[in-house]
C-alpha cells in the first residue's frame, strides 16, 4: 500500500486525486504530472490510468534513452501517454501520433490541446502493410483493439491504413499496436525503439524478437502475464 502511494506521489502533482476517498470521482480527471504534462484520464479505474502509470510511473519505455530526436513516431498512441511527454521534452522534434480508434483519438486530440503542443501531428489511421483500409476489431479494453487479432473483438469497423514507410528517417519509434507488428514488413533501424510483441495464434513472436535483437541493443525486456513481450532498444 505504501509503495503504491509513493508511486502516485512521485508521479502526480495532484496525487491525492488518485487515492481514497478522492478517487471516488473517477471520470475525466486531469492527471498533472511532475514534469508539467497534463493528461486527461477518462476513468481512473480504466486502461487510461494503468497505461499512464506504466509509461510514466514505471518508466517502462526508459525515456531517458531518447537523445535529441528529430522525428518521433508513436504507433498505437492511445490517449498520448508516450507522445505527449516526449513532445514536451523535445519541443524541436516532430511527433507523429497514430491512433486508429475514434474514441481514443478524440482523447488524444484533447490531450494535445491541453498541453498546447504544436509539434504533435495526430493521424486517425492504422499502420499496416500499405495504403488502403482494413477491418478493425474493437475490444472492451480501449488498449486492445487490433487489425490482426479478431479474437479481441466485441465489434468490427473499417479503418484507413498507411505503411510505416510513410515516415522516413525515424529517430524514435514506439510501436504498440496489438499485432500490427507482424504485418508492417521490416521495422527500420532507429536510434531508439520501444515495441510490444503480442502473442497471437499463427504468428511467430520469437522470430520477430530475433530480428529486432539483430538490429538493436536491447536494454530492457519484460514478459507480461499474457505472454506479450516489451522490448526497449537502442540502435547498434
Amino acid at each position: 500500500m505504501y509503495r503504491e502511494f509513493l508511486k502516485r506521489f512521485r508521479t502526480f502533482k495532484n496525487w491525492w486525486r488518485f487515492i481514497p476517498p478522492f478517487n471516488r470521482a473517477r471520470y475525466n480527471v486531469i492527471a498533472r504530472l511532475r514534469d508539467g504534462t497534463n493528461i486527461l484520464v477518462r476513468d481512473i479505474r480504466s486502461d487510461d490510468y494503468t497505461t499512464l502509470m506504466d509509461v510514466v510511473g514505471e518508466d517502462m519505455y526508459r525515456l531517458s534513452l531518447i537523445k535529441n530526436p528529430s522525428i518521433i513516431v508513436d504507433v498505437g498512441a492511445h490517449i498520448g501517454t508516450f507522445s505527449i511527454p516526449v513532445a514536451r521534452r523535445f519541443p524541436n522534434a516532430t511527433v507523429y501520433a497514430v491512433e486508429p480508434d475514434a474514441e481514443n483519438y478524440h482523447a488524444l486530440l484533447h490531450n494535445i490541446a491541453l498541453n498546447d503542443l504544436k509539434n504533435v501531428f495526430p493521424l486517425n489511421v492504422a499502420v499496416a502493410g500499405g495504403y488502403g483500409s482494413t477491418p478493425f476489431y474493437t475490444s472492451a479494453s480501449n488498449v486492445a483493439h487490433s487489425i490482426v487479432d479478431a479474437s479481441v473483438g466485441t465489434g468490427t469497423a473499417m479503418v484507413d491504413t498507411i505503411p510505416l514507410s510513410k515516415f522516413p528517417c525515424i529517430d524514435v519509434l514506439k510501436f504498440d499496436a496489438e499485432g500490427a507488428e507482424y504485418v508492417i514488413g521490416e521495422i527500420p533501424r532507429t536510434s531508439y525503439l520501444a515495441i510490444e510483441i503480442h502473442t497471437i495464434a499463427g504468428r511467430d513472436p520469437e522470430k520477430l524478437e530475433r530480428d529486432l535483437t539483430s538490429k538493436f541493443r536491447i536494454v530492457r525486456k519484460d514478459v507480461g502475464k499474457s505472454g506479450h513481450i516489451t522490448l526497449v532498444g537502442v540502435g547498434r
